[in-house]
């Protein structure tokens, strides 16, 4: 049934004629590749399956996913101290945006939209394309540091609060609870990532993970 689905999916597609052109019609390894008019590329593998990759996978191969760490390194964040990551957006286009936490000592984190907090005050960090293949960069800003009070952190301006959890030592938080959240983020904001730390000699470490789409 999957293969006459996939025939009447490729009847659909402008196809060249494999007899007009056979460049547009190769094998890679046991896999067909054909190739249209418009250079849009479809590949079936030796069982007749159609073969497909997620979103990610596919901004990866586009050069349009990257990744911005922060980490503590001399692993001297005390009780009350804080480690942050900010994230501004560009008007376009629209950024896709998950993190990851991870720490030796129990700690919370906390994931606002529009602190009110002096951001470019925070050390620039640039974000790592993916696809190292890619000159591709990212709008996205990326700012971090070891303690809110260079950017004016205090309790009554950190913004509206997107999500919150806490990690005990040697887990890791990504975006939600279940680790599955994935933000669509507003065009031109400013985002804050932030850990409060409750025990002494805690070690931690930020991941953005920021992929760009026009949907």
């Amino acid at each position: 049934m999957r293969r006459i689905l996939i025939l009447l999916l490729l009847l659909c597609i402008p196809v060249v004629s494999l007899a007009e052109d056979k460049a547009n019609y190769q094998w890679r390894g046991r896999d067909v590749i054909i190739t249209d008019d418009g250079g849009t590329r479809m590949e079936i593998d030796p069982l007749g399956y159609l073969v497909v990759m997620d979103v990610e996978h596919h901004k990866i191969h586009e050069g349009e996913f990257y990744v911005a760490l922060h980490i503590d390194n001399d692993n001297s964040l005390s009780a009350n101290d804080t480690l942050f990551m900010t994230i501004t957006t560009p008007a376009s286009p629209n950024i896709h945006f998950n993190f990851a936490v991870t720490a030796n000592a129990g700690s919370e984190i906390r994931f606002y939209e529009n602190p009110t907090i002096d951001v470019a005050a925070a050390t620039a960090i640039t974000p790592t394309n993916c696809n190292r293949q890619s000159s591709n960069t990212t709008d996205v800003l990326v700012r971090a540091d070891e303690t809110g009070g260079s950017v004016g952190i205090t309790t009554a301006n950190l913004g509206t609060l997107l999500a919150a959890d806490e990690v005990t030592a040697g887990n890791k938080i990504t975006g939600s609870a279940r680790g599955d959240t994935e933000w669509i983020l507003k065009a031109s904001e400013d985002y804050l990532l932030i850990v409060l730390i409750d025990n002494n000699n805690t070690h931690v470490a930020l991941s953005a993970v920021i992929y760009e789409s026009d949907e």
